[in-house]
């Protein structure tokens, strides 16, 4: 079912337009597989001779969502290229004894192209570091070490800006984590990687998705090769704690869906806010294993939903003759066009930043990537978007796009199209 969102800028209302069509696979049913389904498995205890959790080692692992074999977004191929494309398992676990959800054992992906930065990225950056500033956490001279994502996200910038140094291989006085955690196949190692660079007296802060907010919102899309871990406030707490650092502060913004950045330190007591965040979790049962199990049991259903709402808006499209594009070509998007069955003849291509991606294709879909400017040069009718974060910057940036017709799409968790009155 697609949704149309009439708005105004910073005023939306919301409307149900037509009715979902059949889906030209079935969105779940029997084993996983290449191309169209959502495995059963869910809730499926694994043991046996699996490398273990990411973290403890243990070899007890519950299944919560199992997407069959699906491409990886770092490997994108010339769109000419023989196939298929590499495919591998991608399963979502959570350890029965630490309680960290994590990716099964697969796929371990080299760094791919890096992506754009969206402005709201960078504006989180500098909220974040205000607030770190406020509460007395940072202040102009303090040498930083920072990891960050491979997509993009740095706090290099920002950084500056408030006065802090950037540290070169030596110790530091702040460690600082930009979604770079989740994305490292050994949890232990990166945990312990990190806590080496810090002096004595420093703090480490952690900025990473809320799993709280994943799930409360079904974003099984989240779920993608290369992201191995996805952390609670409380595992994240019991991960430092082994290191013998206790979390100080937290902060909370609506980044992605909701974002945490997290203060840690060998001395201090947790604040208020680490408490309210830690309850919260507690009471929602995102504190244990059977709790997040129970609690992640609807992603299942809207990986289903989502890819069902998909192939019907694009099968809507192709009958009523509109041309479709895609922007930008994200990690996030790959499962979800592999499990909608689509392909060019569905989107015509995607477009991205990165010069590095511009030329090759998204892997299983083999969609070209080509540059934003060329994407509009194609005038597509209607234009996915798999980063609602751009859309923004997209609009100010082709504001002819909507006078001359055309709709931006949000692709997550379903189609909706945006709809400008000016």
């Amino acid at each position: 079912m697609a949704t149309v969102v009439s708005c105004r800028r910073g005023d939306s209302t919301h409307r149900r337009v037509g009715e979902a069509r059949p889906c030209r696979r079935e969105p779940a049913g029997g084993d996983s597989e290449p191309g169209g389904s959502v495995s059963r498995a869910r809730g499926r205890i694994v043991t046996g001779p699996s490398p273990g959790c990411r973290w403890c080692g243990s070899s007890e692992l519950t299944v919560l969502l199992d997407l069959g074999r699906r491409s990886s977004a770092a490997e994108l191929p010339l769109p000419m290229d023989p196939g298929p494309d590499r495919t591998a398992q991608l399963s979502l676990l959570v350890c029965r004894s630490c309680a960290l959800v994590q990716l099964g054992h697969g796929m371990v992906d080299a760094e791919g192209p890096m992506g754009a930065e969206p402005r709201t990225m960078r504006r989180q950056a500098v909220a974040a570091l205000s607030d770190l500033e406020r509460a007395g956490f940072v202040r102009p001279g303090l040498e930083v070490a920072e990891y960050s994502s491979p997509h993009s996200g740095d706090w290099s910038g920002p950084l500056r800006e408030h006065g802090l140094r950037v540290a070169g291989d030596g110790p530091a006085d702040i460690v600082l984590d930009v979604f770079g955690l989740m994305h490292e196949p050994d949890q232990r190692e990166a945990f312990g990687e990190r806590i080496a660079r810090l002096r004595e007296g420093g703090i480490i802060v952690i900025q990473a998705h809320a799993l709280e907010g994943d799930i409360a919102r079904s974003a099984w899309h989240v779920v993608r090769h290369g992201h191995y871990a996805y952390y609670t406030a409380t595992v994240l707490v019991a991960m430092f704690s082994r290191f013998g650092f206790a979390p100080i502060d937290v902060f909370e913004y609506d980044l992605q869906g909701g974002t945490l950045v997290l203060v840690f330190g060998r001395h201090g007591t947790p604040s208020q806010r680490v408490r309210a965040v830690l309850d919260r979790e507690r009471l929602a049962g995102l504190d244990r294993p059977a709790g997040l199990a129970e609690q992640a049991a609807e992603l299942r259903t809207a990986a289903a939903a989502s890819s069902l709402a998909l192939r019907s808006y694009l099968d809507d499209c192709r009958l009523h003759g509109l041309t479709v594009g895609a922007y930008p070509a994200s990690t996030g998007s790959v499962a979800l066009l592999e499990l909608a069955d689509v392909g060019r003849e569905d989107v015509a291509a995607v477009g991205d930043v990165s010069a590095d991606k511009q030329g090759r294709a998204l892997p299983g879909s083999r969609i070209p990537i080509v540059s934003p400017d060329e994407l509009m040069d194609r005038a597509p009718d209607r234009v996915l978007l798999f980063v609602p974060e751009l859309l923004d910057e997209l609009r100010e940036r082709y504001p002819h796009f909507e006078r001359d017709g055309g709709r931006w799409v949000l692709a997550d968790p379903y189609p909706t199209e945006i709809v400008c009155n000016e």
